[in-house]
């Protein structure tokens, strides 16, 4: 009988044992499935937030430098452009350079220097509101909030309200820790939670 008692006795100690070491697997697997997600709407907040648009700018760097001429030649010839100038706002013997180009629905500004090659320029600015032009992963203007959300992740910039998910509250985001290289992205909603307006700010310097 006790025989028969200590074999019962293993038997469940090592059914407890199996159940608990497939609870774990399953744990870790959950765990794992959760960080890959994570790990893809990182790298997928930092390409839209770095290129956005699909096909991208030609020869556009990951900072954001640029040749003018490729801008045009990704939208078109059909841009009225605007220039500016004015001394840099730390080194003011140099003289920037702010050139706008407006398309319907999408303005782009790019800045250069003196210290920049001739027609090479960095992208300051790009404010997007018409559905016409296609964006990366499928998002774009009059797409839905839940879409951005799945794409990119819930909002990371620190000032973000918590309630981002209500109707009409915007999503930002930022990529990057170089104060010269950090790009903000932020999403404008109507009431429907529809997008409106795409703002991309790297930093400005004009």
């Amino acid at each position: 009988m006790k025989s028969r008692y200590l074999i019962g006795l293993r038997f469940l100690t090592w059914s407890l044992f199996v159940i608990s070491l497939a609870f774990a697997f399953a744990y870790f697997d959950v765990v794992l499935s959760i960080a890959a997600k994570d790990a893809n709407k990182q790298k997928a907040l930092e390409s839209f937030a770095k290129y956005g648009f699909d096909p991208e700018i030609p020869g556009i760097q990951a900072d954001g430098k640029v040749l003018i001429d490729n801008v045009v030649t990704r939208f078109g010839e059909d841009v009225r452009t605007k220039y500016e100038t004015g001394p840099d706002g730390r080194e003011p013997q140099v003289i920037n350079e702010l050139a706008t180009l407006e398309y319907p629905g999408l303005t782009i500004r790019v800045w250069r220097n003196d210290h920049m090659p001739e027609r090479r320029y960095k992208i300051s600015s790009i404010v997007l509101t018409s559905p016409q032009y296609r964006l990366k992963y499928g998002l774009g203007i009059d797409q839905s909030k839940a879409l951005f959300l799945k794409v990119l992740g819930a909002p990371n910039y620190p000032e973000s309200p918590k309630n981002y998910k209500d109707n009409g509250q915007p999503l930002s985001y930022e990529v990057g820790t170089d104060p010269d290289e950090k790009v903000d992205v932020t999403i404008y909603f109507d009431q429907n939670n529809d997008a409106t307006e795409i703002r991309w700010y790297p930093p400005p310097r004009l």
